[in-house]
């Protein structure tokens, strides 16, 4: 297993990262999509893509993030994973 850190080179200030959503699922507003794609032509990347795509590009262009939790559809679910 590859394990990879954030150097300075990656980030490279001092600045703390923007909250961002953490694991292999969430959920984007169909009209945020293309936005986001557009955004991430135009800014640098970054190999962490959950903080790149739901952190750096939402910051970027101003959306909002909300938290749903472990909803009774997110545990049906995992029974079949």
């Amino acid at each position: 297993m590859l394990i990879r850190f954030l150097s300075y080179q990656d980030w490279p200030t001092d600045v703390a990262f923007p909250s961002y959503c953490n694991g292999w699922l969430y959920a984007v507003r169909a009209e945020n999509a293309p936005k986001l794609v557009k955004a991430s032509r135009e800014t640098p990347k970054l190999f962490i893509d959950d903080l790149y795509i739901t952190g750096i590009l939402k910051e970027r262009l101003s959306l909002t993030q909300t938290e749903i939790g472990w909803t009774p559809w997110y545990n049906r679910l995992f029974r079949y994973l």
